[in-house]
C-alpha cells in the first residue's frame, strides 16, 4: 500500500511538471508572435507614403512655394511691334503716269504737256496699212514734256477733231525728252463710200485734263491733200512707230 502511494504522487508530479512546461512553452511561442504583431501595427502604411511623396512630387496637394507664386517677367514676341504705328509716306513716280484712259494718275505739274512751242510736227505716208498717215512730234525743247492722250486732228474746214482709237491707249503717258519723238497713226477712211478731200491738216496737243493746249499747228500734208471719211480716226501718242501702225 504504502508502494502505490509513492508511485500515484509521483505520476501527479511529473503531469503536473509537464504541464507546467507546457504552458511555459506555449507562452514563449506567443510573445514573438505578439511582439510582430505589435511592430506590425506601429510600422509605418507603404502605400499612404508613396501617396504622400507623389503629392510631394507636385500633386495638387501640394502648397505653392515661393517659386511657384513669384511673379517673373516674359517676353511677349507676339505683342511686338512690326510696323503697325502710323507712319506717312511720300507719294513717287514710279513711271506708270497714265492709265488706259490716258493720264490718269499725275498732274500738269508734275507732267507738261507738249505744245507747239517746243515740238515739230510731221506727217508722212506710208505703205502699210493702206489709208494711213503717220504722225510724228519730236521735242526741240530742252525739257521732257509729256503727249497726253491723242493729237487733236481738224482735216480742212470739220467743226470737230478726229476721234481718238481708246484701244491703243498706253498703260502710261507717253514721255518725250529732249531730241525724242512719239508717234501717232491717222485712219484716214475705210469702208464708207462718202467722204471728201482735204488740203489742210491742224494738230492741237492736249492736257492731262483733255483740254487742248497751245495753238493749232499747221501740217503739211504729203501730197498736199488726204481723202478722208466717217472712219476717219487717230490712234494715242506712242513711243515707237510700229506701235502706232498696228492700228
Amino acid at each position: 500500500m504504502t508502494s502505490f502511494s509513492f508511485r500515484r504522487r509521483t505520476s501527479t508530479a511529473v503531469a503536473a511538471a509537464a504541464l507546467a512546461a507546457l504552458s511555459l512553452t506555449a507562452c514563449q511561442d506567443d510573445e514573438p508572435a505578439r511582439g510582430a504583431q505589435d511592430s506590425a501595427s506601429q510600422a509605418p502604411d507603404a502605400t499612404q507614403d508613396e501617396g504622400q511623396e507623389t503629392s510631394t512630387a507636385g500633386g495638387a496637394g501640394d502648397e505653392p512655394t515661393d517659386a511657384d507664386t513669384e511673379d517673373t517677367d516674359t517676353e511677349d514676341t507676339g505683342a511686338e511691334d512690326t510696323g503697325a504705328e502710323d507712319t506717312e509716306t511720300e507719294d513717287t513716280d514710279t513711271g506708270q503716269q497714265g492709265t488706259t484712259e490716258g493720264g490718269a494718275g499725275t498732274t500738269e505739274e508734275d507732267a507738261v504737256p507738249c505744245d507747239g512751242s517746243d515740238t515739230d510736227l510731221t506727217v508722212t505716208a506710208v505703205e502699210r496699212p493702206i489709208n494711213h498717215l503717220l504722225l510724228t512730234v519730236t521735242n526741240t525743247g530742252s525739257e521732257t514734256c509729256f503727249a497726253w492722250y491723242g493729237p487733236y486732228l481738224r482735216f480742212g474746214d470739220a467743226h470737230s477733231p478726229a476721234p481718238w482709237i481708246t484701244e491703243s491707249a498706253p498703260q502710261a503717258v507717253t514721255a518725250i525728252a529732249p531730241g525724242e519723238s512719239a508717234y501717232a497713226a491717222v485712219v484716214l477712211s475705210g469702208d464708207e463710200a462718202e467722204g471728201y478731200t482735204a488740203t489742210s491738216l491742224g494738230v492741237q496737243f492736249s492736257g492731262a485734263d483733255q483740254s487742248a493746249v497751245g495753238d493749232m499747228e499747221d501740217v503739211p500734208l504729203p501730197g498736199g491733200e488726204a481723202y478722208v471719211d466717217a472712219d476717219l480716226s487717230v490712234t494715242y501718242w506712242l513711243p515707237a512707230p510700229d506701235d502706232a501702225l498696228v492700228w
